[in-house]
């Protein structure tokens, strides 16, 4: 049976960090793509890349942290092994409802490293290709010639940024559902801090139920 385990403060506010940024980069951006009100789309950019530069920050002390503290063994958490491939089939069934218990291999299911780590490379792309419509010439110049011309490359960019986007939403909805559906003491515990005794006792509750994992 899983157990429930208090993460480490810089993890939690990491964690709490990347999620208004996710939350802020969407809105900005959805507005620079959509404009839904007047007069918003200087302050929108201006979010939009102040939000940027923050998320991209925190993403490389997240990776500081994981290999150089005293934590560094978090890296590990997102690391896929033979086990957890073994472990994918029975994951599936639990969320298929074909399985009653959740066959907890680690502190992350086999599903939630390879989200996890899809995020960590879509943010790398993310990152470039927003870059590259700030910058074109001097990041598109490269590439210029089989997209036949600067112009047309920023353009393709700005299509890749645009579906990134939607990953993101589209993930980012179904982790805030089964954080709240699956794993509430869990969610309660990284986004809100919460932290005492009874969480755990509530966190068993909904093992036994086979409500949590």
């Amino acid at each position: 049976m899983a157990e429930l385990h208090y993460a480490a403060k810089p993890r939690r506010l990491a964690h709490f960090i990347h999620l208004i940024c996710i939350i802020g980069l969407t809105v900005s951006g959805l507005y620079i793509r959509f404009p839904f009100y007047h007069g918003g789309m200087e302050f929108m950019k201006w979010t939009h890349y102040v939000l940027m530069y923050i998320v991209g920050i925190n993403l490389i002390l997240r990776i500081i942290y994981c290999l150089f503290t005293v934590d560094k063994g978090a890296y590990k958490d997102l690391a896929i092994g033979w086990k957890d491939i073994k472990n994918t089939p029975a994951v599936l069934m639990y969320y298929a409802h074909m399985k009653d218990d959740y066959p907890a291999v680690a502190n992350y299911a086999s599903l939630q490293k390879v989200t996890y780590d899809v995020f960590w490379v879509l943010l790398l792309i993310q990152g470039f290709t927003g870059f590259a419509l700030m910058w074109r010439v001097e990041l598109l110049s490269w590439c210029a010639g089989p997209f036949g011309g600067v112009a047309i490359a920023a353009a393709w960019m700005r299509v890749f940024h645009y579906i990134g986007m939607w990953i993101f939403v589209i993930f980012t909805t179904i982790h805030a559902y089964l954080s709240v559906h699956e794993g509430f003491p869990i969610m309660m515990h990284w986004v809100f801090w919460k932290e005492f005794p009874g969480l755990k006792d509530e966190w068993e509750s909904h093992l036994k139920e086979g409500n949590a994992h």
